[in-house]
């Protein structure tokens, strides 16, 4: 899952106005009201974060200056996220802009937060197919909670609607908490899970490799192969050998991801090293397996990567000198690349 709900599971709901989206001639408002009771665990004084803003099939994380109205009494209360720094595209900018786009319909705003104290904003215009669902489950503008019956169909109705439009969103995330989330996009925690389950989706690709090499073997396409990390993980930059201590052993790195084939293929440092020391095309084989959470699980054999790796690795030991040259060093190096850049030999898919 993309989110989970905040503890305080609630969700706010409301009509936006025309002020609220920068329409009203009378009003030079710069920020969209929020109700209270809803985001409790954010603090009272004004802050900047990123969050997530869904409309129809547009899903990014964008800059979201949240804070409080202070009223003429004196008072601190009623939230508010405001349109902020005209160089940044924050929530508020993108909202008008969408409403720009369309100045003859209604729009809606639900609203909540993530467990990793994230905030979510779902834009809903009223000639939308999302807004045939709010109008019949959500028909109040206010804060919904556990209290309403309807709070697990809205949650439900949530999770699958972000999980669909989020798909770009998660296929960064699984490259962040690989290579590091240098943009700051993502929360600890959301790094945390997509790196656990990277993890998962490692050791199934490796369980369909063995599979697949049981099935070449029984076909006598190979002669035997060993599962480095069969029992547990070994920490060898390969996961196969094929046809170990003869001329044709091959060395089997297993690649996999929940995506396509594209997506980035994570080599480590050690990885990188090891096929540079082989010096050998004929050697090393990625097995890149990908949709690995679709019914039709995939494999793509590439190869001859030497060329490649090598500029790498040139770059990789250049960087560790220049470091070492000012008393400084790195643990350990991933490095995300394109496998059509990488691989000069992708052979045809294979249905796992």
């Amino acid at each position: 899952m993309f989110f989970q709900i905040h503890p305080e599971k609630k969700i706010g709901f409301k009509k936006l106005s025309s002020a609220d989206l920068g329409q009203s001639g009378k009003s030079h408002q710069t920020h969209i009201g929020l109700f209270e009771n809803v985001l409790t665990f954010l603090p009272e004084t004004h802050i900047e974060k990123a969050a997530v803003l869904i409309h129809d099939e547009f899903c990014e994380i964008l800059s979201c200056e949240y804070g409080k109205i202070n009223r003429k009494d004196g008072s601190i209360n009623a939230p508010k996220v405001k349109s902020g720094n005209r160089s940044k595209n924050t929530i508020v900018r993108k909202i008008r802009e969408f409403a720009k786009q369309k100045p003859f319909v209604d729009w809606y705003l639900v609203w909540f937060g993530t467990d990793s104290n994230e905030l979510v904003f779902w834009l809903i215009s009223s000639d939308s197919s999302d807004y045939r669902f709010v109008k019949t489950k959500l028909t109040d503008f206010r804060v919904y909670d556990e209290q309403s019956n309807l709070f697990p169909q809205i949650i439900d109705f949530l999770e699958r609607k972000i999980n669909k439009v989020s798909h770009e969103i998660l296929k960064d995330l699984e490259i962040a908490s690989q290579v590091g989330d240098f943009k700051k996009k993502f929360k600890k925690l959301d790094l945390e899970r997509a790196a656990a389950k990277c993890r998962e989706i490692g050791r199934l690709g490796e369980e369909l490799i063995a599979a697949y090499l049981d099935r070449e073997k029984s076909l006598g396409k190979i002669c035997n192969f060993i599962w480095e990390n069969q029992s547990k993980e070994v920490g060898k930059p390969f996961d196969f050998v094929i046809d170990a201590a003869l001329s044709t052993e091959r060395f089997i790195d297993v690649k996999s991801t929940s995506f396509g084939f594209s997506q980035e293929v994570i080599f480590s440092e050690n990885e990188i090293a090891f096929v540079n020391e082989l010096n050998d095309d004929k050697k090393y084989y990625a097995f890149r397996v990908y949709d690995i959470n679709e019914e039709r699980k995939k494999l793509a054999i590439c190869n001859k990567c030497l060329r490649y790796l090598n500029r790498i690795n040139s770059k990789i030991l250049a960087f560790h000198k220049d470091l070492a040259k000012r008393k400084a060093f790195t643990k350990s190096l991933n490095v995300a690349v394109k496998p059509e850049v990488c691989f000069k030999t992708i052979e045809s898919s294979i249905i796992l």
